[in-house]
């Protein structure tokens, strides 16, 4: 967006004091310049308000000792310097910041902690009131031995933060419950956590649910979540000639090309590019075959190989013919017929995943009576 773009936003929602200028950086996102608290309260009213400034002022009434009224404030229609959408989507995050005080009442809020624990802030609101609160002390990280060390450590949340409940349960209490209105232009979308881009089944149980500005919101199914046939053994990638037995589909995120490493969620693994080196067997299978006569006279030959799960297939040659039977899941079988008298010979060859090992080879006969 760039510095002038957001300078501007801060200054129309009255952070005039803050010496905002691009040489103090990106760090001024986070509180590297210096803000009045009163003007930092007042921001927080664009939000609460649904986007709408108000000027501060802090004399409501003022009356002679006649009780006549001199001077009174009268509220305003204020300047819209927020869409009523944006103020709403703000407020929505910020909605579980405080939810360790356990109000029960609609509230949104933003802590702040300083370095040394020198500052413990909160600034909360609902759609009728905002509150700021501070904590604070001077000897943070050197305090005198008689000084609470306990104050050493004081998040935003438990300092400043059970301040801001009290006052604002005490103002609250009795008044009618105010939730932020969802205003019209806004609706919720699932996306997928790493591109923001619409869930799809690949993604589950990393996904978001959202809202979004009407057209704004995401109207392309993700690519990046990508279900990969990897190996159980090594996590590499699983060649076509490998048995489901020995690989699991595992989703990885694909990230687009150019897509900045530090951006990337280091506890999502990035999917390999190697292939798993599975089957390096040097030496071939063994066969064992058996022979069994069926009720229907045919003899059925069942072929055993060893290292079952390295055999990418067993084939069945009868009569010194081509090839009659390619079997590539076990039991490995092959009924024979033929005429009373009449003998047959069957080879039998098993081959493994290792290309440079030739093929086990069995070779049976068969006499029918």
């Amino acid at each position: 967006m760039g510095y002038d773009r957001v300078f501007q936003t801060a200054r129309m929602m009255g952070l005039t004091s803050a010496n905002l200028t691009p040489e103090r950086g990106l760090a001024q996102a986070i509180g590297a310049s210096e803000v009045l608290p009163d003007q930092h309260f007042n921001a927080y009213g664009v939000l609460a308000s649904g986007g709408i400034y108000h000027n501060p002022t802090v004399v409501l009434k003022v009356e002679d000792s006649e009780g006549k009224i001199l001077q009174q404030w009268k509220p305003d229609p204020g300047t819209r310097v927020l869409p009523t959408q944006v103020a709403y989507e703000i407020s929505d995050i910020l909605r579980p910041v405080g939810a360790a005080l356990n109000i029960k009442r609609p509230f949104a809020s933003k802590t702040g902690t300083t370095e040394n624990w020198h500052d413990s802030w909160l600034i909360g609101y609902s759609p009728d009131i905002v509150i700021g609160a501070w904590m604070g002390h001077t000897c943070a990280g050197g305090c005198a031995a008689n000084v609470n060390s306990n104050l050493n450590v004081v998040w935003g949340v438990q300092g400043a933060g059970l301040i801001f409940r009290d006052i604002f349960n005490a103002y609250e209490n009795g008044k009618p419950v105010h939730d932020f209105t969802l205003p019209p232009g806004l609706k919720k979308v699932t996306v997928c956590r790493a591109s923001q881009l619409l869930a799809t089944p690949n993604c589950a149980g990393q996904t978001i649910t959202d809202w979004f500005i009407a057209g704004q919101a995401p109207s392309t199914p993700d690519s990046w979540y990508q279900p990969i046939r990897v190996c159980t053994t090594d996590g590499l990638l699983a060649t076509p000639d490998i048995p489901a037995s020995l690989t699991t589909v595992k989703t990885f995120v694909v990230y687009p090309p150019g897509y900045p490493d530090n951006l990337k969620d280091k506890n999502s693994p990035q999917p390999p590019t190697q292939n798993c080196q599975l089957f390096t067997e040097t030496t071939p299978p063994t066969l064992s075959l058996t022979q069994k006569v069926e009720a229907d006279g045919s003899v059925l030959i069942t072929a055993t190989a060893t290292d079952d799960e390295a055999v990418k297939e067993v084939d069945f040659f009868l009569d010194g013919a081509t090839r009659a039977v390619q079997d590539t899941q076990a039991p490995y079988t092959f009924a024979v017929t033929g005429k009373s008298g009449s003998t047959h010979t069957v080879i039998v060859q098993a081959y493994d995943y290792n290309p440079a090992n030739a093929p086990a080879a069995q070779t049976i006969s068969i006499t029918f009576p």
